[in-house]
């Protein structure tokens, strides 16, 4: 008989020094708002990542991403497809902890420079807008001002991602819940509520599986609906009174249905799928945005 804490041991993220693995994500986006049809944007990566040696703190990794595309009629679809053209067979050296989190980008002066070499090019090849390049620009701006510990989770966001899951230490059944920000169609930034639970294990096949559930934060919605619809009457026409704002307040509503599947062999995700969708309604007008993520990771060849 395999007890739980020999349960909890096995699930334990341990990979070995030299192995290569090879990361395949997709990234599905569809939006729709009262004064637009649907705007979608999917973005497809692979990269190749490798134990290079473990340490007291986890392990350093080498990581490149060879391939990078973005598709889609959303108007940021330009500007995101042009950025990550400048991370293809970009050379990241990082440091993860013991779950395969990142912790800090080992070269990040390099990152930097072969970034800036990036823009160089495009700024001499003529084939943006000025409106194009200000954008990326201050998207540059923010990632180049950032020391390695923030930088970490910006370039390594599947690591991040994929860690979730990984050497967790959680036992069958249990559920840890915590808070975080979520997104929402008016484009703001809400508090949501999460649950993330370790569902299913396989000490044969040593499997293991969990489950995310997120939703807006019923404290947060209720404040952001006062707020929202305080602003959209003092645009109006007519006086601020508090019948008229207690009107528009019940006929807004927002609702965030978020689900998360990961899939854990021998301590590592090997698997990913994350969904979610917001609904936002103010006076009859309904906007909604849905997302789906894929995570894949399997073995060089």
């Amino acid at each position: 008989m395999v007890s739980a804490g020999e349960v909890v041991a096995f699930l334990a993220d341990n990979p070995v020094v030299g192995s290569r693995w090879i990361i395949e994500n997709t990234v599905k986006t569809e939006e729709t708002k009262p004064d637009s049809g649907a705007r979608t944007m999917t973005l497809n990566g692979r990269a190749e990542m490798t134990i290079d040696e473990k340490t007291t703190e986890g392990f350093h990794i080498s990581y490149v991403a060879p391939e990078i595309s973005v598709e889609g009629n959303s108007p940021n679809v330009p500007l995101l497809r042009t950025y990550c053209k400048m991370l293809e067979n970009l050379l990241i050296r990082a440091t993860i902890d013991a779950a395969g989190k990142p912790i800090r980008i080992d070269n990040l002066d390099a990152v930097k420079a072969e970034m800036h070499v990036a823009m160089d090019r495009l700024l001499k090849s003529g084939q943006h807008s000025q409106r194009q390049l200000l954008a990326l620009g201050m998207m540059m701006s923010d990632l180049m001002t950032m020391d390695a510990e923030r930088a970490a989770p910006s370039f390594l966001t599947e690591m991040v991602t994929l860690a979730k899951s990984q050497n967790t230490g959680m036992k069958m059944g249990e559920v840890r819940r915590s808070t975080g920000p979520a997104d929402n169609p008016l484009g703001t930034t809400l508090r949501s509520q999460m649950s993330f639970a370790l569902s299913d294990t396989d000490v044969e096949k040593r499997t293991a599986i969990y489950h995310e559930v997120r939703a807006f934060d019923e404290g947060s919605v209720r404040d952001f609906i006062f707020s929202h619809s305080k602003a959209v009457l003092a645009k109006s026409i007519g006086e601020v009174t508090p019948e008229r704002l207690e009107h528009l307040m019940k006929g807004t509503t927002m609702t965030l249905d978020g689900k998360g599947f990961f899939l854990v062999e021998n301590g590592m995700t090997h698997q990913v799928e994350d969904t979610f969708s917001t609904v936002a309604s103010v006076a009859g007008k309904v906007s909604t945005k849905i997302e789906s993520k894929t995570i894949k990771v399997t073995a060089a060849p």
